[in-house]
């Protein structure tokens, strides 16, 4: 890949499925050869039946995350220097038109990025890996919906104003933060 000129690699499920085995040595080639890993955590877990329940993320995030880490993620008291940006949830917006959204819409799926983002940062801290190099992201469909807070209704962007408003106000979500700023 590097080779063609790639300098990232994005990585689906990733934390969340609960595979045995080490990803270090697939980490130290990327490192190696100079490039990025962009690792994600398994979006169904957020569907199926009590991992999320009420769209709350927070313990299964934390447990895939702290797994992670028992299995390569983690070097010393960081992540692992190929890991640039981790992929919290994978097009969370579709979750606001299923049954169990209910009443549906953005609240779902926001609460479910806000709990996934509070998961990992607990497990940063429950296992003394070092916040802040590693980039945060929800990759959000091209779908035309208006953001939860209803100031932008736009493709793609209202995912970018519902993590805004949402970090900014939890409460739009129904969701209580439960690790400290």
């Amino acid at each position: 890949m590097k080779s063609l000129g790639a300098n990232a690699v994005r990585l689906y499920h990733s934390f969340g499925l609960e595979g045995e085995g080490s990803h270090a040595g697939f980490l130290d080639r990327a490192s190696e050869v100079g490039l990025n890993v962009w690792p994600g955590f398994h979006t169904e877990l957020a569907n199926e039946a009590g991992e999320c329940p009420e769209y709350d993320c927070f313990e299964s995030w934390k447990k895939a995350t702290l797994k992670g880490f028992e299995q390569g993620f983690q070097q010393g008291d960081g992540w692992h220097p190929a890991v640039d940006t981790l992929i919290l949830l994978n097009e969370p917006d579709f979750f606001g038109t299923q049954p169990k959204c209910s009443p549906g819409g953005a609240w779902c799926y926001v609460k479910a990025a806000l709990s996934a983002l509070d998961g990992v940062l607990a497990a940063e801290r429950e296992a003394n890996v070092n916040p802040g190099r590693v980039r945060l992201a929800v990759t959000w469909s091209f779908a035309m919906r208006t953001s939860l807070d209803g100031t932008v209704t736009a493709p793609g962007v209202f995912g970018f104003q519902d993590m805004t408003s949402g970090v900014k106000n939890p409460d739009l979500a129904g969701y209580t933060p439960r690790t400290s700023q």
